[in-house]
Parts: C-alpha cells; sequence; structure tokens
C-alpha cells in the first residue's frame, strides 16, 4: 500500500515534485563541481601486487620516478644551448622540479657536456617535478601547465628564434595529456550524445515536446551520480570517464519504458492521467526490477582488485539507481503537468512488424535455436583463442604532442620509456649485474650510472669511486639513492607487453638482485594479471547475483534463465567477432564484457516479464506475438540510444575509449537480437490439447 501510494505522489503533486527538485539539484550540482580526473595506471592498483611492494622498496631509496623531457630543436647549437640554460633558470626559480639535468661535466672533460643527440641539432632536458603526492593528477597538471608557460614564453622570445620546443616525457605527461583530451572530447561526445538519444525517441514515438522533456529528468540522474563521484571518490579514472555515456544510454531506456507502456495505454483509450498511472504501476515494477537487476550487475565490480573495476561498478550502479528513481519520479509528474502534449492523440504507435517477428520465432522455435547454437558454437574457438594486448602505446592517442616528441627523443637519443627500473645495492653488485644481464639475448642494454664513466674507469673499484665523487649532483641524484644504492634500467630486446617475455626479464632481476622491477611495463604486467583475474569473476558474478535476484522476482528457473540466456550467447559470439572484425582486446575494451551483461539484461528481463503478465506468456498457452510487438519496440529504441552513447566514446580520439564503445556496442546489439528471437522461441506456447482429448478428460 505505501508503496503504490509513493508511487502515485508524482501523480496526484505533480508540481510539488517538480519544485522540490530544484533545490537537491542545486546541491548536487555544488558537490560536482569538485569532481576530479585521475588516470594514474598506479592508483589503480592494490597495495599488495608485486610492482606496489617493489616501488614502496624503491621509494625509499629514489625520488619518484616520474620525469619530463624538454626537447630543444635548432639549427644554432649556441642559440638552443642558451634557450635550455634560460629555461633552467625558469625552472628553478618557480621551484617546479627536484632535478634539472641538460649538462653533464664529465671527468676530464675541459667544459660541460649538453645532452646533445649524436647526429647533433636535438637537446634534451631531464626533470624530476615536484609533485604533491596527496593530489598528484591536480599537481601533475598543475606542473606541466607551468612548464609549458616557461618554454613557451622563452621560446617567442627574438633571441631564441628557430628554436622549436617539445614536452614529452612517457607516462606522466601521456597521462596529463590524455585526461586533458579525454575531459575535453567528453563533454563533446555527452552534447552529441544526447541530442542523437532525443532525436531518435522523437522519431521513434512520433512526438516532439514530451520526448524532449525527458531532458528534465536525464540531466537531473546525471548531476546527482556526478554529486555522488564527488563524494564518494573525489575523481574519475580513464576507466570511469566514460560512464557518463553509459548513464545517457542506460537512464533514457527507464523513460522509453515508461512511455511505450504510456502511449500503448492511450491506443486503448485511457485519458492521459489514467493511461501514466497505470504504465507506472504496471510497467515500473518491470522497470524498478530492471534497474535493480543491472545496478546489482555492476555492484559486482566492487570487490574486483583492481581498483578502476571498483570504481566503475560504484558509479554505474548507484547512477542506475538513481536514474531510475528520477525517471519513475520526474516523467509522471512531467506528463500530468504537460496535459496538452499527454492528450494529443497517438497512431501508430506499435511496430506491426515486431508481431510478425514474434510470430515468427514462436513457429520456427527448433531452426531459430538450432542456428543460433550453430552460429554461436562456430565462433566459440574464436573467443576461445582471445588473449589481452597489454601494449599500453596502443591505447594512448598516437596524435597527442607528448606522444610526437616521444617518438623524436627514441629516434634521436634511443631513449625509451619501456624499460625496466631497479636497484643495485653497491658497486660490485652494479658491476656483477650490468655484466651478468647485459650477456642476455633478451637484453638490449643495460643503463646506470656507470654509462657516463669512460669503459676503463667503469672496471676499477677505486677509480668509479673517484670518478663518481666529481659528478654534478644533478646527475648523482639520478642514479645514487639514499642509502647508497644505484638506479638501474634495463632496455630489452624483446616486446615487455608479451607475458612471457617480461616474466623472463622480471625474473632474471629478482634472481640478480633480490629486487622486483619497477616502470610503467611492470604496471602492466601487474594490471593485465589483475585484469584478466577479475574480469571472469566480475562475470561470473554478474550472472550469478542476476539469476539469484530474477529467481526470486520471477519465482522460478525457467524465465530467469531465459532472461539471461541472451547475455550469455552475446559474450560468446561479441568475443569471437572481435578479431574477424578487427577490434582489440586490450584494457579498455575488456571492460565491455561486464557492461554488456549489467545492460544487456535489462531487455531481456523487460520482454520475460511482459510475456508472463501476458495471460498467453511463458506459463499459459497462447502467442507471444503481441508482447514482442510492444516490448520489442522499447528494446529496440533503448538498444539504440545506449548504443548511440556508447558508440559516441568513439568520437573521443582515443583508442581505449573508441574500442571500449565499439565492443560495447556491438555486444548490446548482439544481446538485442538474440532477446527478440530466442526468448520468444522458448517462450512459445504448448499445443492446447484437442477439444476430443478434453471430452475424453
Amino acid at each position: 500500500m505505501l508503496v503504490s501510494h509513493l508511487m502515485r505522489l508524482p501523480i496526484r503533486r505533480p508540481r510539488t515534485v517538480l519544485l522540490a527538485l530544484v533545490p537537491v539539484l542545486l546541491v548536487a550540482g555544488w558537490l560536482a563541481s569538485g569532481l576530479g580526473m585521475n588516470s594514474r595506471m598506479d592508483a589503480m592498483l592494490p597495495a599488495d601486487t608485486p610492482t606496489m611492494r617493489a616501488q614502496a622498496e624503491f621509494d625509499r631509496a629514489f625520488d619518484a620516478q616520474d620525469q619530463a623531457l624538454v626537447v630543444v630543436q635548432g639549427a644554432d647549437p649556441a642559440r638552443a644551448r642558451a634557450y635550455l640554460d634560460a629555461v633552467a633558470d625558469a625552472i628553478r626559480e618557480a621551484g617546479l622540479a627536484h632535478g634539472v639535468l641538460y649538462r653533464v661535466g664529465l671527468p676530464g672533460a675541459p667544459s660541460p657536456r649538453y645532452l646533445e643527440s649524436d647526429r647533433g641539432g636535438t637537446w634534451l632536458m631531464i626533470l624530476t617535478p615536484r609533485l604533491d603526492r596527496a593530489r598528484f593528477a591536480e599537481s601533475a597538471q598543475a606542473f606541466l601547465e607551468a612548464l609549458e608557460r616557461i618554454t613557451a614564453r622563452l621560446a617567442a622570445d627574438p633571441r631564441f628564434d628557430g628554436v622549436t620546443v617539445g614536452i614529452t616525457g612517457g607516462a606522466l605527461i601521456q597521462d596529463v595529456e590524455a585526461d586533458r583530451r579525454a575531459m575535453g572530447n567528453l563533454v563533446t561526445s555527452a552534447g552529441v550524445t544526447l541530442v542523437l538519444v532525443l532525436a531518435f525517441i522523437v522519431l521513434a514515438f512520433r512526438r516532439l515536446l514530451l520526448p524532449l522533456a525527458m531532458v528534465i529528468p536525464l540531466l537531473s540522474g546525471l548531476v546527482l551520480t556526478l554529486a555522488f563521484a564527488a563524494v564518494v571518490y573525489g575523481a574519475l579514472n580513464m576507466f570511469s570517464v566514460g560512464f557518463a555515456a553509459l548513464l545517457f544510454g542506460l537512464g533514457i531506456d527507464f523513460a522509453v519504458h515508461l512511455l511505450n507502456r504510456f502511449h500503448e495505454e492511450r491506443d486503448r483509450g485511457a485519458p492521459p492521467a489514467a493511461a501514466i498511472e497505470t504504465a507506472l504501476l504496471r510497467s515500473g515494477a518491470g522497470i524498478a526490477i530492471g534497474a535493480g537487476t543491472t545496478a546489482l550487475a555492476f555492484f559486482a565490480f566492487l570487490p574486483a582488485r583492481f581498483r578502476a573495476f571498483g570504481q566503475v561498478g560504484g558509479l554505474a550502479g548507484a547512477g542506475i539507481l538513481l536514474m531510475c528513481l528520477t525517471m519513475l519520479v520526474v516523467v509522471p509528474a512531467l506528463v500530468v503537468v504537460s496535459p496538452s502534449q499527454a492528450a494529443r492523440p497517438v497512431r501508430g504507435h506499435a511496430w506491426r512488424w515486431l508481431r510478425a517477428l514474434g510470430a515468427f520465432a514462436a513457429r520456427r522455435r527448433a531452426p531459430i535455436l538450432a542456428s543460433t547454437l550453430v552460429a554461436v558454437a562456430a565462433l566459440s574457438p574464436f573467443a576461445w583463442r582471445a588473449r589481452l594486448d597489454r601494449d599500453l602505446s596502443r591505447v594512448y592517442p598516437d596524435d597527442l604532442a607528448s606522444v610526437r616528441w616521444l617518438r623524436v627523443v627514441e629516434r634521436e637519443f634511443g631513449w625509451t620509456p619501456h624499460t625496466l627500473t631497479f636497484r643495485a645495492r653497491d658497486q660490485a653488485e652494479l658491476r656483477r649485474v650490468t655484466k651478468d644481464l647485459s650477456a642476455r639475448p633478451d637484453v638490449k642494454e643495460i643503463k646506470s650510472i656507470l654509462s657516463f664513466l669512460p669503459a676503463g674507469i667503469a672496471g676499477s673499484p677505486l677509480a668509479t669511486s673517484l670518478a663518481l665523487a666529481a659528478l654534478p649532483r644533478e646527475l648523482t641524484d639520478l642514479y645514487i639513492g639514499r642509502d647508497g644504492s644505484f638506479l638501474m634500467e634495463l632496455v630489452p630486446a624483446v616486446d615487455l607487453w608479451e607475458p612471457a617475455a617480461y616474466e623472463r626479464l622480471r625474473r632474471a632481476i629478482a634472481d640478480a638482485t633480490g629486487y622486483g622491477p619497477v616502470g610503467m611495463p611492470a604496471l602492466m604486467a601487474d594490471i593485465g594479471r589483475l585484469i584478466e583475474a577479475d574480469v571472469p569473476l566480475i562475470c561470473a558474478a554478474c550472472l550469478g547475483l542476476s539469476f539469484l535476484f530474477l529467481l526470486a522476482f520471477f519465482r522460478g528457473p525457467r524465465p530467469a534463465l531465459t532472461a539471461l540466456l541472451p547475455v550469455v550467447l552475446s559474450l560468446v559470439s561479441t568475443l569471437g567477432l572481435m578479431p574477424l572484425v578487427g577490434l582489440p582486446l586490450n584494457v579498455f575494451s575488456i571492460m565491455a564484457f561486464p557492461l554488456i551483461i549489467g545492460i544487456g539484461i535489462d531487455g531481456g528481463i523487460h520482454l520475460v516479464h511482459r510475456l508472463r503478465a501476458d495471460p498467453r506468456g511463458l506459463d499459459e498457452p497462447g502467442d507471444p506475438a503481441d508482447g514482442v510487438m510492444h516490448t520489442g519496440k522499447a528494446m529496440i529504441v533503448t538498444t539504440v540510444t545506449t548504443v548511440i552513447g556508447f558508440g559516441s566514446l568513439m568520437t573521443i580520439r582515443h583508442p581505449g575509449m573508441q574500442s571500449l564503445g565499439a565492443t560495447v556496442s556491438l555486444g548490446l546489439v548482439l544481446c538485442l537480437m538474440f532477446s527478440l528471437l530466442v526468448i520468444p522461441a522458448l517462450s512459445s506456447p504448448r499445443k492446447r490439447p484437442s477439444p476430443v482429448a478434453q471430452r475424453r478428460g
């Protein structure tokens, strides 16, 4: 009784409900304004992974290894060197960096040597930024902005005409630039998504103002979710930044199912107030159950050891519940306060061809189920052979300025960020490990403080100690730790993103020094292991929790399994189709599979719920074609709107985001297809007993 009374409240007190929403949104908007962005990879790992333990040991001896590189090119060496001197002075004056290394006074050299490429014309400055570890994302952004201002101001000075300058430095700079790209494009993407979603709904329902009014609950739910994110998490990560597209797509789904039932009741002659009340009371349960099941599936992400997945699950689960609540409260109120729009007659609301599709699926049950199983079985070998691509360089935008300048550094200096960094306890271990690892065929080079000494000196302990004492502090601070240990850097001759190759080198380093390696390849190895372990468990938890939830709701295993089957079929088919259509399986796109479960299950729930509510549904004799005609339209509209939402990620110039959007879109389209064919086939009526048999009974 209480639930029924609360559900009718937006219909009986629509203006009060809408006015009460205003202060709630003002407070939520204020909270949401503090939401930030942090795509730092090590923040997504638990502290007990091998790389994070090695990093904690490393940090006790050395400052953080986050580095920025200033790259200078010019035809006039004197002018380029003067520019480097001016930049170094400005950086020191601003206090931007712990260390500034761009020239080295080597033992026996008459003057300091600038870090210039062998071919000449390109110079390098290595910076160790001052960063606030508690506010890493904000301080990294502030550092890069200050460095950009310094380099641009001096490059515009007439004294340095002809000098070209760029900033790079691996993950630190690329993360900040990628964050800018993602956040900037996300606003555009969200706007495009909103326009396209509303345009499609207007076309589907052949109405203008009432579907457009859905912007109000849609944006309200998004603001409430952003406020939740700001309070609980403080900042988004590179995986959760796309959740706005998810909420736009899913949030409008609730309104679509509600409006679809409203128009169906209007077709039957019900007045607007009665039609929206019937829609709310009869379809509201299915909408709430769909939202609850989807949210529960996303909450299954929370125990994931890869923290980025936990944030995605928490945001998506809470966001779906908030969006559902907003839609169930605001949409009926808007319908009641817009009598002129709601009272307009609705013609041609139903898509009659869906009735024919439902009837075909019911009549051709055996061929449809057999062909579905054959198709999925044919794709299964491709799904079984799928392997995660851990190469981070393939998920960063390749047109970032830092990426372009990184290619210059790799070409001119042979420097690469894809190395493994570790420590040697003393000089003797430094020389021994350098000799042993350099002899390995999978090692290209070992870099250390010895690289800056003449070969003859490096072989003598006494000569080495004397030479090290003569090196500039900017250089020794980089390579000699506070505890007297020595930094070493392994440049591989193999692909570090290949798990087996990385593991061989990791084991060799650990055996030689007792320390584990640090660096981006080591981080990605841990992330890859966690993702490969987390995703199957998350998918299993999503399916298991959804089944238990549906089992309790439908009070039987058959309808629960029927609602879940299209999702399972779409998971296998999507993974099998990805290599055939050129979609990579990377750290972003693998996230699509739990999302497909959480989102795709919604349509199956609505269809099974509708067929069971119809006396000719799953448990009684009859034709499910009418249920497919009415609910199928809402399923198609909601799938298209969700695909628009995730498809908009493909407009962001970020390969990782693009692969996520494309994979989710593919999976949802397959899920829709399986739902519209398989569920009616499994729901086809049993044959009625003949009149003769009835008389005999």
